[in-house]
């Protein structure tokens, strides 16, 4: 393994280049191995993506997270202090003048409704129990009452083979599913191995950003890099080298006085800021809990026009907002990075096509704040927040920025103004002529204005996944449910499932999926 120079006008100039060349992007099969290809052959250095992240912006974004995980905690717990107890106002009682006055009631409550179709259903099945047993019992009477002539060594015989292919079966089909289990041929294997995935890459992830704190030989503390150019240099002598198993280090004992220190740097005037969005439900640090991440999410083919291009582009959903957004905002973050620039997205597809989920994950993946602007009302003036907004965006300066509802922006209603569609306007033009947040923009049409499409570099139409991925994202989707205990039965098949939402984007894909769950559920209880 030879070492590879790497440097940052290198690496930045594969991603322009990869971003502007027109040869790379003619073809949807060939696209997608050629600019990988030639990704992993000039920059080597994007193993994990922790690892290149700034160590103060990590720093930042895991201050921030617990602040607002205590923020939610408090929250709760206010709501359920303010909270009253409510009196139940259903009591079962078994006496028989009370059942009767419920039979003579006119209204009713749906609980005790309910309870009357239980009792009815079980003394339902008490008679016809009772009816089934009675006749096995005359027939058991008829058949020992009959005298028949019987062959006992035919009989013997017939048992003996009956029985042996009664075991034989239940052998081979106890084998046949060990091995099929062992094989990942099943459903619930193949749900057990998406979770096992799942906390593996975690484990991934949660790795410390700072690749090297301390000397494995002496235990000295080594100094973290502080510059890009001198992460890409420890790359290079700590990943690049001729014997991977040798770790070089070039370390100084006189400066390894409390180096850690150097990351951990924040302005409370931002903090307080980001506190104040956050309280009005604009800025989020931390995805939801349903919401998978970035490398988790289902990824397929998207169309993608390219501005001031004619033909549009296939390539893969994850890949290019590796490419274009993830890689681009991660670089920004260094502080001696003046050269790089990002891209604006405008993503476009149905009401639960993804938009979001995709915005939130690459959001969380850079590990940046996330400010959503949308239509939603807020408790001050739209003209205030958008000011809060611009002033956390110059101070933070990496922040990604979700502008929500631009299908208010209809090429046919172009003549037509009003306030929200001013605001809008005028915060995009900031944020995009100052550059110092990402832009993704999010629409349910992609008819716009051309002014308003003029400000996005890339357009994205998210679709309906093909068969094969829309199979992954049910079983991803009932994996996390087994996760949570929360999967009510295990289904044998899911190339039903998949069949049945053939014409559904993911989110009604997965809202399709948990209700298939429910309802199998309640027919279970209604059955007990």
């Amino acid at each position: 393994m030879t070492s590879v120079k790497l440097t940052k006008e290198r690496i930045i100039n594969c991603i322009e280049e990869i971003l502007k060349s027109d040869a790379s992007l003619n073809k949807s099969n060939g696209l997608r191995s050629r600019s990988t290809n030639k990704f992993q052959q000039d920059s080597n250095i994007f193993i994990n993506e922790h690892e290149i992240i700034s160590g103060n912006r990590m720093y930042l974004f895991e201050r921030r997270a617990d602040v607002e995980r205590s923020n939610a905690l408090q929250k709760t717990f206010r709501q359920e202090i303010l909270q009253k107890p409510e009196p139940s106002d259903f009591t079962m009682d078994l006496d028989i003048e009370t059942q009767e006055s419920l039979l003579k009631a006119n209204l009713m409550d749906v609980e005790e409704a309910v309870l009357i179709i239980q009792c009815a259903e079980r003394m339902y099945q008490a008679i016809t129990r009772f009816v089934y047993l009675t006749d096995v019992r005359k027939k058991a009477m008829d058949l020992h009452a009959d005298k028949k002539s019987l062959d006992t060594e035919r009989a013997v015989i017939l048992i003996q083979a009956r029985t042996r292919g009664l075991l034989a079966r239940n052998m081979v089909r106890r084998t046949r599913e060990e091995e099929q289990r062992v094989l990942g041929l099943t459903v619930e294997s193949l749900l057990k191995s998406k979770i096992v995935y799942r906390h593996k890459s975690k484990l991934i992830n949660n790795s410390n950003p700072l690749p090297h704190y301390e000397d494995p030989k002496n235990g000295e503390k080594i100094k973290p890099p502080s510059t890009f150019n001198d992460l890409i240099e420890s790359f290079r002598s700590e990943l690049f080298l001729a014997d991977p198993l040798e770790l070089r280090f070039n370390v100084n004992p006189a400066a390894n006085s409390d180096v850690t220190d150097s990351y951990r740097k924040y302005e409370q005037a931002t903090e307080n800021l980001l506190t104040k969005l956050n309280n009005l439900g604009i800025c989020r640090v931390l995805n939801n809990k349903d919401c998978p991440c970035f490398d988790e999410m289902t990824s397929f083919q998207a169309d993608i026009h390219i501005h001031q291009r004619k033909h549009l582009i296939s390539f893969d959903l994850r890949d290019f907002f590796y490419i274009s957004v993830v890689i681009p905002h991660i670089l920004s973050g260094w502080p001696d990075n003046k050269r790089n620039r990002r891209h604006s997205i405008l993503l476009v597809g149905d009401e639960g096509s993804g938009k979001t989920a995709w915005a939130s994950a690459i959001a969380n993946k850079c590990g940046s704040v996330r400010i959503t602007v949308g239509r939603h009302p807020t408790r001050i003036g739209r003209k205030r927040l958008y000011h809060y907004i611009n002033q956390f965006v110059r101070e933070d300066k990496y922040c990604v920025v979700l502008i929500d509802k631009l299908e208010v922006f209809l090429n046919d209603d172009a003549e037509r103004k009003n306030s929200l569609k001013i605001a809008l306007r005028e915060l995009m033009e900031v944020l995009l002529k100052e550059d110092k947040c990402q832009v993704i923009g999010m629409s349910l049409v992609a008819d716009l204005e051309p002014s308003i499409l003029e400000h996005f570099s890339v357009m994205i139409d998210i679709k309906r996944p093909p068969m094969v991925e829309r199979f992954e994202l049910i079983a991803d989707t009932l994996s996390r449910r087994m996760e949570t205990e929360t999967l009510h039965r295990m289904p044998k098949r899911l190339v039903e499932v998949a069949k049945a939402t053939g014409s559904m984007n993911c989110g009604r894909t997965i809202l399709r999926t948990d209700k298939n769950q429910i309802k199998e559920k309640n027919e279970d209880e209604m059955q007990l």
